[in-house]
């Protein structure tokens, strides 16, 4: 097939990309897995909770369209026949926003913990040096009010039903007054951290103010798990773990995307709006003139293609779930490098006479050998790209047997089925 006949899929992982950073609610994915059909839909619930479309984001068929009331009833991660075509049906869930109000002692621990998590960061403090000291921690986004000011800074918050906000103020009277600013807009979580009569204290006050007992309750007060936590660190475990809790429950059923997948996939022609809120490395956008031995062309360096492997079917106790995605590329530095059970050379051949290696971009669908096998395949595809010969997608079905899992040292068996797809 030639390059020219491929679906644009950077374009839809774009538009993924964009949806999820603006916080504008779940997203859907129908994916038809058959190896001559690269149909796919993404498009938006509707907000009458029905579950009538609110809108096509992107489309590159007809079919899939025409059965959208069907798409919505499908469970998310499995794959279901829709007129005789097997689809594969994922909800994606927005990524949290995690709001620190204060950044003393606990709430610093606590960004060190959530950038690891990978949700985005916001702090809201009314001291300078603190609000500095937030930024170095890796807050996403920092306000510095004015002294006092916690609800000057809660007005340029975002609004979203995703927001987890975790009030860590230097006393009541600041949490009053941001508890009574964040009872008023939506939130997945609220949090305050304080002892018990505290926090008694605060929530008989909101009610005394005119918020119903109802919603004043859903305050999480003392804040975090009960883990028995004495120091600054030990409390931010305890509030991470609850935040986990609480969102793990919020978005059930849905799929994570792997936000390094869509850095690699987003960047091509999106620095300005993806570009920046994701924070390309270059590895990623290639600016590095020698990755693949060339002057520092973006379209060489940046890596002419990938392949994407999904997780389709999933039987037994293989480790990752349908809808895990891994990514692999032609990056000259970036990621691992693929080798088979032999040691297989994976050297890629582009078209600019440049040599590289394909390598995991990003992502992993469970390690061991089936992740060995898959990789493999996916070298191939990306080496039969290089030589002008594209392969849009294959499907593989892997499975673990009781001797490849003594001869490897693995502890999972199971079965998996994996769509592989050419990315250009």
């Amino acid at each position: 097939m030639n390059q020219e006949k491929l679906p644009d899929l950077r374009s839809l992982y774009r538009q993924i990309a964009l949806e999820t950073e603006s916080h504008n609610g779940d997203l859907f994915l129908a994916e038809i897995v058959e190896e001559q059909d690269q149909e796919k839909l993404l498009f938006t619930a509707g907000a009458d909770g029905e579950g009538r479309p609110a809108g096509i984001l992107w489309s590159n068929g007809v079919f899939l369209p025409q059965h959208i009331d069907q798409l919505m009833r499908l469970p998310s991660g499995h794959i279901s026949e829709i007129d005789g075509k097997k689809v594969f049906f994922s909800r994606f869930g927005s990524r949290p926003r995690v709001v620190v109000c204060g950044a003393g002692h606990v709430a610093l621990s606590l960004i060190r913990i959530l950038k690891m998590l990978g949700p985005e960061i916001w702090v809201i403090e009314d001291r300078e040096s603190f609000a500095l000291g937030a930024k170095e921690a890796g807050a996403d986004q920092v306000i510095c009010t004015s002294s006092g000011s916690y609800g000057d800074g809660l007005s340029k918050v975002p609004r979203s039903s995703r927001n987890y906000f975790v009030c860590m103020t230097r006393g009541h009277a600041y949490d009053f007054a941001l508890l009574s600013g964040i009872l008023k807009v939506p939130f997945a979580y609220v949090g305050m951290m304080g002892s018990r009569s505290r926090s008694e204290y605060v929530r008989k006050e909101l009610v005394s103010s005119g918020f119903s007992p109802e919603l004043v309750n859903r305050i999480h007060a003392p804040i975090g798990l009960d883990i028995g936590a004495a120091t600054p660190e030990e409390i931010a475990v305890s509030v991470a773990a609850e935040l986990i809790s609480v969102w793990s429950r919020e978005s059930a059923g849905s799929i994570s995307f792997d936000e390094n997948i869509l850095k690699c996939l987003a960047a091509d022609e999106a620095e300005e709006s993806v570009g920046k809120s994701y924070g390309i490395s270059e590895e990623c956008y290639g600016t590095s003139g020698d990755q693949l031995g060339n002057s520092g062309n973006r379209s060489a360096s940046y890596g002419e293609h990938f392949v994407l492997c999904t997780i389709i079917e999933k039987h037994g106790s293989a480790p990752r779930m349908p809808g895990t995605r891994m990514l692999v590329g032609t990056f000259g530095s970036f990621g691992d490098d693929i080798t088979g059970d032999a040691g297989t050379d994976t050297s890629i051949t582009h078209g600019h006479g440049a040599g590289s290696t394909a390598r995991i971009a990003a992502g992993t669908i469970g390690g061991g050998l089936v992740e060995a096998k898959v990789c493999e395949a996916a070298a191939e595809m990306l080496r039969s790209a290089a030589s002008g010969i594209y392969m849009p997608r294959r499907i593989m079905d892997l499975s673990v047997t009781d001797a490849e899992i003594v001869d490897g040292g693995m502890l999972c068996g199971g079965n998996i089925c994996v769509l592989l797809e050419l990315i250009p």
